[in-house]
């Protein structure tokens, strides 16, 4: 057996663990194992013409490459499946019958009366209400409360401005917890 058919089974090999671990992430099924298998494998084979022999052993290189691959793949599932509910609508486009039969188009929804409240509406009050809660805000705690909206972790936030968690809660998570509470705004703290 030549060094490439070795080289090329070993890749086969470390290939189709990583691929069966992926099974059930991000909506991963063993349907999309060949798939999935294919990709690592040209990805492999891509890269392995610029593989340095004296820097590291081709049985190192490859675990590495399909390693990166799998996070690859699974950082685009994950990107596909969180922007899935984006979609591109006309608002002139019919959406869902009156009652009487007519067609109703968003335009008609998003100026029905009826919608005050709610939907749009309710929205842009809602982010009025944030808006006016913010403003009463010290300076840092309004970056802080920016920064939570974010996604961004309450440790990291604490860490970055240099104080300990316990006074970051009792100066800057207490305060504004307070201001949405008095508010009345309580469901937007979980």
């Amino acid at each position: 057996m030549n060094p490439t058919n070795e080289v090329v089974a070993y890749a086969q090999r470390s290939i189709e663990i990583a691929a069966r671990k992926l099974i059930g992430k991000c909506g991963i099924t063993r349907a999309d194992l060949e798939d999935i298998e294919s990709e690592m494998m040209l990805d492999v084979l891509q890269r392995l013409p610029k593989h340095d022999y004296q820097r590291w052993s081709v049985k190192t290189f490859i675990p590495h490459v399909v390693k990166n691959k799998s996070h690859h793949i699974l950082r685009q599932r994950y990107s596909d499946k969180a922007q899935n509910w984006r979609q591109t609508i006309s608002l002139d486009a019919p959406c869902q019958s009156k009652g009487h039969g007519e067609p109703q188009t968003l335009c008609d929804l998003v100026s029905d009366k009826s919608t005050v409240g709610s939907g749009v509406y309710g929205h842009m009050d809602m982010c009025h209400d944030l808006e006016i809660i913010v403003g009463q805000l010290n300076a840092i705690q309004k970056q802080c409360c920016q920064a939570i909206m974010n996604g961004q972790p309450i440790s990291k936030i604490a860490e970055d401005y240099s104080i300990p968690r316990g006074t970051f809660y009792e100066q800057v998570i207490a305060p504004i917890r307070q201001a949405f509470s008095k508010a009345g705004l309580e469901e937007y703290l979980k």
